[in-house]
């Protein structure tokens, strides 16, 4: 028998398979996708777009 851990694995899997996801690091964020090798540099500038603002 299956965790819900396990449960919750395999789905985010597949629901990040459907998406054309392959693998690589990935963060959302208000329905877009930042994936890559360093998706923390895009996401911020994203975040910035929307009125972060730098301390």
């Amino acid at each position: 028998m299956q965790t819900s851990f396990e449960d919750q694995f395999l789905a985010d899997d597949a629901n990040q398979t459907a998406a054309g996801h392959r693998g690589v690091l990935l963060i959302g964020s208000e329905g877009e996708l930042f994936f890559g090798q360093n998706p923390i540099r895009p996401l911020n500038w994203r975040m910035e777009q929307k009125g972060l603002q730098k301390r």
